[in-house]
């Protein structure tokens, strides 16, 4: 099992931090995964989403499977456990912990986004692992390399306007979550599946 631990450069250690957890569903044909892609922050990630109140992770693993990845899963085991510690627009500080279980599509239909989802772009795809890997790795190297410059012109002052300047950015912590599930899969589980 994949355990990480990833933190952002921005968090302030002096704030509150609040919780967020996590089921994330990882379904596989052959060498492709059921990924979701983000037209807004261009990125691929894996169809999940936080845990509402009073529910299991395995419930909420179903939930969001349906509604993200418009499938029914039958859970095979847990792969990864990721959490993300990373400053949030409400100036908190946000730790995410994912849980990223290996699945059994079951039943495919069309995915069921909410509003803001729609908003943003989300599509439902089946993407080889490796080009999710290679187009996340390419906008983690532009992110990093805006957000270095946009520190520079403000004299490395992590202030107001450097965090507004971010919010058009896919966070550096969430692309290194799906980057390295991805890559673990690819690794130690890809050979299972297929």
């Amino acid at each position: 099992m994949l355990i990480l631990n990833l933190e952002d450069e921005l968090i302030d250690k002096d704030k509150p931090c609040f919780l967020r957890v996590t089921a994330r569903a990882v379904v596989l044909k052959e060498r492709m995964a059921l990924m979701v892609y983000c037209k807004y922050f261009d990125d691929y990630s894996f169809p999940g989403g936080g845990l509402e109140i009073g529910e299991t992770l395995l419930e909420c693993l179903h939930r969001e499977a349906k509604e993200e990845g418009g499938v029914e899963v039958k859970v095979i085991k847990e792969i990864a456990i990721v959490n993300e510690y990373r400053h949030h627009e409400l100036k908190q500080n946000y730790h995410k912990e994912s849980h990223f279980y290996l699945c059994e599509c079951i039943n495919e239909e069309e995915a069921i986004f909410e509003d803001y989802e729609l908003l943003h772009g989300y599509e439902k795809v089946w993407i080889d692992i490796d080009e999710a890997i290679v187009h996340n790795k390419k906008l983690l190297i532009k992110i990093e390399e805006t957000r270095k410059d946009i520190l520079a012109r403000n004299n490395f002052e992590v202030n107001e306007i450097v965090l507004d300047s971010f919010k058009g950015l896919a966070s550096p912590c969430m692309l290194k979550r799906e980057i390295q599930v991805l890559e673990y899969l690819k690794k130690e589980h890809l050979d299972e599946k297929i």
